[in-house]
């Protein structure tokens, strides 16, 4: 005799993506995008910064966001809570974003073809800039010194980019409001030379700026969120990492950790390198500054490595 199956009672949870940079968020709206398709019969609130709204309503355009930002009064407490906030326990610095937000959230692992990044729509995203047709963004901004990618080195890639027939478009802002205990600061270097190309710096939201790297014909920086929001699209990336593997940060696209991704690394005799992945029980230590106060790695980060897969990357035979 076949069982029936009993129909589950209809539950509302609250899902928070508070903590963490646009990275963070931009994985975690992966694992909500499962869970409502996973489970119909919950009903999903999902609250995000205000920064974030209109990427993440784009991105899961049947999911029920709210912008925590302006209506925290609206924020029930009393509902069942899954949340990315950091608990002392589990954090992000070992394993992949993907992976820390599907344990968080749902308790559960699934497979790759479960971990893409959601992909933007382009044509549905209105058109604010007009851009040459040929260009590469170039994202400068840094909110912690060992991630910072020094000016000397971007001046020297913007110079090759424009020696190519293309031209480069710098994306980023100064200042984002989270909403909560926070604003996140993004740094950019006074040494960089803005009028070698376009400067866009405080000119987007998120959407724009992926609307924008969606037509580029490459997105390069090091680690930083706007490298995960260029993982919304199939568009070329070449990213820099200083202290964690490309392993736990690379975008999952099309099924394949790193597809269309270009990893850049310090060398080996940096042996420091990927500290926040490889170091444990330095309590006290904020791994958005150097142990060593010396930054050996982001130095590393040279201009040669980023032309070297730009040269190939821009290569046109005809010219």
């Amino acid at each position: 005799m076949k069982r029936k199956q009993k129909r589950p009672e209809r539950k509302t949870v609250n899902l928070l993506l508070l903590d963490g940079g646009v990275g963070d968020h931009i994985a975690s709206l992966v694992a909500v995008d499962y869970a409502i398709k996973r489970y119909p019969f919950i009903t999903f609130l999902t609250w995000v910064p205000n920064y974030l709204l209109d990427l993440a309503r784009h991105l899961i355009p049947n999911a029920n966001i709210r912008n925590f930002t302006d209506l925290q009064t609206q924020y029930d407490h009393l509902l069942p809570t899954k949340t990315t906030k950091w608990d002392g326990i589990t954090s992000s610095m070992k394993i992949h974003l993907l992976d820390y937000a599907f344990l968080k959230l749902l308790d559960e692992n699934p497979s790759i073809e479960c971990k893409n990044y959601l992909k933007i729509r382009s044509d549905e995203i209105p058109v604010t800039h007009n851009l040459p047709d040929k260009y590469v963004v170039v994202t400068t901004g840094y909110t912690a010194k060992a991630r910072e990618f020094p000016a000397h080195h971007v001046n020297k890639i913007v110079k090759f980019i424009k020696s190519k027939g293309y031209e480069a478009v710098f994306l980023g802002q100064t200042k984002v409001e989270t909403g909560i205990k926070h604003t996140i600061a993004g740094n950019f270097d006074q040494h960089l030379n803005l009028k070698q190309g376009i400067n866009l710096i405080n000119e987007t939201t998120l959407l724009e700026a992926a609307k924008i790297m969606h037509h580029a014909k490459a997105v390069i920086g090091v680690d930083n969120g706007l490298l995960h929001v260029a993982g919304c699209t199939d568009t070329a990336i070449i990213g820099g990492f200083t202290s964690v593997s490309p392993e736990i940060r690379m975008p999952v696209r099309n099924n394949i950790l790193g597809y269309n991704f270009y990893p850049i690394v310090p060398e080996p005799s940096v042996g420091c390198c990927q500290c926040q992945e490889k170091t444990n029980f330095l309590y006290g230590h904020d791994y958005r500054s150097c142990i060593y106060d010396d930054r050996k790695c982001v130095e590393a980060m040279s201009s040669d490595k980023f032309i070297a897969k730009l040269d190939q990357l821009l290569y046109e035979p005809n010219n």
